[in-house]
């Protein structure tokens, strides 16, 4: 990779979904389907995870047990469910899109995802890298943290906080699992040139968006969770993030739904002098691993972009 393709800046944003979340709660809020019709019967019931699932690995001994059960039971389905909310038919499309499609392997070095979203023969719109449930789990810790949970480590941080992202000379990264993952997922997208992606498993996913040198990403969505306000619906909001993610992407929700918070690159610098040169996230730019508060009025900003 040119140097103008490294990773700067990681930009944890907690509520990067929210909006698209509200938009297809509200545009699809009419699909509703009932099963005492047989064509909407049917179709439910293809779709439904005790269906797709029910040919799959009950034991998962590999990445690829995993890829199936992402695939079949979350994935496509969701991409299936768009399908009907845009077309408004339950009738059968073979090739219809969106839909997802695996990556052959590439060798090492390759830079090939798992997954491919795709909106057309032509055209795919982001990229899946899919891991097991235990790349999610922190395994040098006694607790019960999870990989990604030294980025949140301020409940309250302000929107649009970076953290310092040291990009290795030959693209090495440290020892840090959440480095490691993030970094791969980069490359992935600067090499095929997209701007979308999502790191999942089975039990959870997080969302990304690369804009020129920096990488926003979601909170992670857990398959367990269920929204505060209608428990008893037992609609997860992972499903409901994953629905949200392929619309907007392939553009069934308009791109202006979501803007990204204004970046600030360099509140670390008034806190700490120095940087950290070991490839990876640079910890003392994590929003309280330094000590104190950053001074939000010496901090620089950009200004937000509008996603294209």
């Amino acid at each position: 990779m040119n140097e103008k393709d490294y990773l700067n800046c990681v930009v944890p944003t907690a509520g990067m979904m929210l909006p698209l979340i509200r938009c297809v709660e509200e545009k699809y809020k009419n699909t509703i389907l009932n099963p005492a019709i047989k064509e909407q019967r049917d179709w439910m019931l293809k779709v439904h995870p005790a269906v797709t699932s029910s040919l799959l690995p009950t034991v998962i001994h590999s990445e690829k047990d995993t890829e199936d059960w992402v695939l079949n039971v979350i994935w496509r389905p969701a991409a299936a469910a768009l399908c009907v909310g845009e077309a408004r038919t339950y009738k059968n499309k073979i090739g219809a899109f969106p839909n997802m499609t695996s990556c052959s392997g590439g060798g090492a070095g390759a830079a090939i995802p798992d997954a491919m979203l795709w909106s057309s023969e032509t055209v795919y719109d982001a990229l899946l890298e899919i891991k097991t449930h235990a790349a999610f789990i922190d395994t040098t810790s006694s607790s019960d943290s999870k990989t990604f949970d030294h980025l949140w480590t301020w409940p309250d941080m302000p929107p649009g906080y970076g953290i310092r992202f040291v990009w290795g000379e030959t693209g090495e990264t440290g020892g840090d699992k959440a480095d490691k993952m993030i970094a791969q997922v980069w490359v992935q997208m600067v090499k095929h040139n997209i701007n979308y992606a999502a790191l999942t498993n089975y039990n959870s996913v997080i969302f990304f968006i690369r804009r020129d040198q920096t990488l926003y990403l979601s909170r992670e969505y857990l398959r367990v969770e269920y929204p505060i306000k209608a428990p008893e619906a037992k609609v997860n909001t992972m499903s409901i993030a994953v629905f949200a993610f392929i619309a907007y992407v392939t553009g069934s929700i308009p791109k202006d739904t979501l803007t990204l918070p204004q970046l600030r690159e360099n509140w670390w610098t008034e806190i700490k002098a120095g940087t950290a040169e070991t490839p990876g996230l640079d910890r003392t730019s994590i929003f309280k691993a330094a000590s104190g508060e950053p001074n939000p009025a010496k901090s620089a900003s950009r200004t937000p972009h509008i996603l294209t």
